[in-house]
């Protein structure tokens, strides 16, 4: 068996979506936390521990499939929020336009309208995992 080399086994997209989407939140996670114990939840406003997050989409990620990765469109909300009020996109909303300014709000919904909705390609995921892969994690 000597000379005979092992072969690397090729991650699936399924998979590298999901490590980059692991990354991405962590990142996230970094960005929008009060201190190393809490965080504000984007929709509701409510102060809370840091354990009780979800990073939620503003634009979901079917049908905005080029936004999943975008931090415009990522933000920490409570898991109460992200999961069970069907009215938190509308303070969602209002609090995404006052943290990105009008340009920038303006600016992520025309790419919501316009971005290729083609699937992500393996050599964009991996460019995601390792930029986000090096940056600290918690």
């Amino acid at each position: 068996m000597t000379g005979l080399k092992k072969k690397k086994k090729i991650k699936s997209i399924a998979s590298l979506k999901k490590t980059a989407q692991t990354l991405v939140n962590k990142s996230i996670i970094l960005r929008d936390r009060i201190n190393e114990n809490e965080f504000v939840c984007i929709s509701c406003q409510r102060r809370l521990p840091i354990k009780q997050y979800n990073v939620g989409h503003f634009f979901p990620i079917k049908g905005y499939g080029k936004l999943r990765y975008d931090l415009r469109n990522l933000n920490v909300e409570c898991k109460k929020c992200n999961g069970f009020s069907e009215a938190h996109l509308i303070w969602y909303a209002i609090h995404l336009k006052e943290k990105l300014g009008d340009e920038e709000y303006a600016n992520l919904l025309n790419d919501a309208v316009y971005l290729d909705r083609t699937e992500w390609t393996r050599e964009e995921l991996e460019a995601i995992i390792k930029k986000y892969g090096s940056k600290s994690t918690l």
